[in-house]
């Protein structure tokens, strides 16, 4: 996931028991789907985001 912007409050990745990601404009998340994980809620302005899947399998 790529932050396009960061002028919103809130928004937050949290990563369950794990840790919490602050958006911040042009920084990119790379992460295993399955760990358990929100988008916390959005407290004023838009948060825009670019996302994708990257999908692979072992032979």
């Amino acid at each position: 996931m790529v932050y396009l912007n960061d002028d919103f409050e809130g928004g937050e990745t949290e990563f369950e028991n794990l840790f919490t990601v602050a958006p911040k404009k042009g920084s990119a998340m790379v992460f295993y789907h399955p760990l358990r994980h929100e988008g916390k809620i959005l407290i004023s302005g838009k948060k825009y985001v670019l996302r994708t899947d990257v999908i692979y399998y072992n032979k």
